[in-house]
């Protein structure tokens, strides 16, 4: 018979110190995450996913990103600032807008200008404003976008790219204008809310989306939207 007695058993646990490692890598692929996600809420306006409003009963179109969907979206922040954005379509479309508007203002952009409004997200600003915008570095642009120093587009220019938008959908993709999506503080004064209503319904629009944050309910892909008419 096998004689076990002096033998001790060990566990074979893992020590504190030697879990440090995959600790930090698990911090850094949840902080790429967190990055990854706040800036994919960024790229369709001013207005960012947590600032919006939630429902109860939560209806929503999932994740705010619009992926696979073709829109229009006008954001507005407490700070009275619009933002204009055509998510999901190829970089040309907001390009083409930009130029066609900043033709009625007689604003030119040099070479290197015109190849980076390929990159922009969405117009915030003034098309007066955007070439010595474009001029300056990534980070110094973030800065100053976060900063809201350029988040100037007034009434107006926002009306003629609504105007732009939908001619450049006929002549560049052969379809009808694409649908409005709003992403609208909750803090945001009922005067603005129903002027920038007015200037929807002063170009014949009617129906709107109101985006809603998911408030960590996964709704299903077909999921209806908040519509108002």
């Amino acid at each position: 018979m096998a004689n076990f007695k002096g033998k001790s058993t060990r566990s074979r646990g893992i020590s504190l110190a030697a879990m440090t490692p995959l600790v930090g890598l698990f911090l850094l692929l949840v902080l790429f995450s967190l990055l990854g996600s706040h800036y994919k809420g960024q790229n369709t306006g001013i207005v960012q996913l947590e600032k919006l409003p939630a429902t109860t009963p939560i209806v929503c179109w999932k994740g705010i990103s619009l992926e696979g969907m073709e829109g229009t979206v006008i954001s507005l922040n407490s700070k009275d600032q619009v933002s204009f954005a055509l998510p999901s379509f190829d970089k040309n479309y907001l390009k083409s807008v930009i130029l066609e508007l900043a033709s009625l203002y007689k604003v030119n952009f040099t070479a290197s200008q015109k190849d980076a409004l390929g990159n922009l997200p969405y117009l915030a600003m003034k098309v007066q404003e955007l070439p010595s915008f474009l001029d300056l570095t990534l980070q110094q642009q973030l800065k100053l976008t976060q900063q809201g120093i350029y988040n100037s587009l007034d009434s107006t220019q926002l009306t003629e790219c609504i105007k732009i938008s939908r001619t450049l959908a006929r002549t560049m993709y052969g379809r009808y204008y694409p649908p409005i999506y709003l992403k609208i503080e909750p803090s945001v004064q009922a005067p603005r809310v129903e002027h920038l209503m007015s200037l929807l319904n002063a170009q014949g629009t009617s129906r709107f989306n109101l985006l809603t944050q998911s408030n960590g309910i996964d709704y299903p892909l077909n999921t209806p939207l908040n519509r108002t008419q």
